[in-house]
């Protein structure tokens, strides 16, 4: 007998008991409404599960080893197609989301290679089941393992920063142009160059790993940085035997 992860909304509202707990976690039957022992029974334990679940600090939750539904071995490692999903939904997340609602939508996205399929689907009819699942999990596991994705998910886009930081060449002139617009076809021109250089089709450069298709664009970010390196280096030199002939 255990809190799902539905009843998150619910034990967070302002309700002291619900009927929902009552019936689907605690197995209260309406007809026992009159044997007023059992009624008792249920209620207390209901409120209990309640009390219990509106005491624990969630955000403190973590990775349940024993849970049955498994986390990617790295988020790095799901499909990039997954990430960018899963980019989308946390982003645009707020506080006017439904939380419940966010949090199964998170961990379907972020674990349905590892629990489902390899192949990334977020349209079929088993990620929707995967889902349905989900909700009907410990809701201490399922807090706890969306916590751990978030978790990874903001160490890993800090990591990607500060690697693309490293070999970024300034142009203020493609900035004064509006460069900063190409941005919105990051994905596309991604996808794309994973297709050339792969030689692979468009849907499986989609399900490609996040981990696979940012390095190849940080080994080519990295190819042209070092290039861009050169050409100052020699225009130095250039310069400096020039001074030397003339002085």
């Amino acid at each position: 007998m255990h809190l799902r992860l539905r009843d998150l909304d619910t034990i967070s509202g302002d309700k002291v008991i619900s009927e929902e707990i009552m019936r689907d976690v605690v197995g209260f039957k309406k007809y026992w409404f009159f044997k007023k022992a059992l009624f008792r029974v249920a209620a207390s334990r209901a409120m209990d599960l309640i009390g219990k679940a509106r005491e624990t600090d969630i955000s403190k939750l973590g990775y349940n080893e024993k849970g049955r539904i498994k986390k990617p071995d790295h988020i790095d490692h799901i499909a990039f197609q997954a990430m960018m999903q899963l980019e989308n939904i946390i982003s645009n997340s707020n506080m006017e989301s439904n939380m419940v609602d966010t949090m199964t939508l998170v961990i379907a996205t972020a674990c349905y290679q590892k629990n489902i399929n390899e192949h990334f689907d977020s349209d079929g009819e088993e990620f929707s089941n995967f889902r349905k699942q989900i909700l009907d999990e410990s809701m201490y596991d399922m807090v706890g393992l969306f916590n751990h994705i978030c978790g990874e998910y903001g160490d890993s886009q800090l990591k990607w920063k500060k690697l693309f930081m490293s070999v970024e060449i300034p142009n203020a002139e493609m900035e004064e142009a509006g460069a900063g617009r190409m941005n919105q076809f990051r994905v596309l021109t991604t996808i794309k160059t994973m297709c050339d250089e792969f030689n692979c089709s468009y849907d499986e450069a989609w399900q490609m790993s996040y981990e696979l298709t940012q390095t190849n664009s940080y080994a080519k970010a990295t190819y042209a940085h070092i290039h861009e390196n050169l050409r100052i280096l020699k225009e130095h030199k250039m310069r400096a035997e020039k001074s030397a002939r003339h002085s």
